[in-house]
């Protein structure tokens, strides 16, 4: 049975959010096809909120990837309200070294993991 995971970062952390994916693939964790990263792959006329409502409710678990550009983002900020309230395993994964402050208020009490962020 795959896993579906998604991804939540700010377009800044883009790189390191796709080598997450591909650590997660790679390592065996979930199959990359099971992994949503981008709404890119979502058309102009389609309803943003509603597709990653959807996405976000079909997903096992949702990772957000942590920075000081993720701390200021509302997209992230409504990703993690959203999966949080859908009862969602959420991990909260930052750069080593990343700082502490990054977390968003709301997750606080959530325990970091960091990653090597060329690994």
């Amino acid at each position: 049975m795959a896993i579906n995971v998604f991804i939540s970062y700010a377009h800044q952390d883009k790189e390191f959010a796709e080598n997450i994916k591909h650590v997660l693939a790679a390592k065996g964790h979930v199959p990359a096809d099971t992994v949503f990263l981008d709404v890119k792959d979502i058309s102009a006329e389609e309803d943003i909120r509603q597709r990653l409502r959807s996405e976000i409710g079909a997903a096992d678990a949702i990772v957000l990837v942590m920075s000081e550009h993720a701390a200021a983002s509302p997209w992230i900020n409504y990703e993690a309200g959203l999966a949080d309230a859908l009862g969602k395993k959420i991990f909260v994964v930052g750069a080593k070294g990343s700082e502490k402050n990054a977390l968003l208020a709301n997750l606080a009490d959530y325990q970091q993991i960091e990653v090597e962020a060329s690994n």
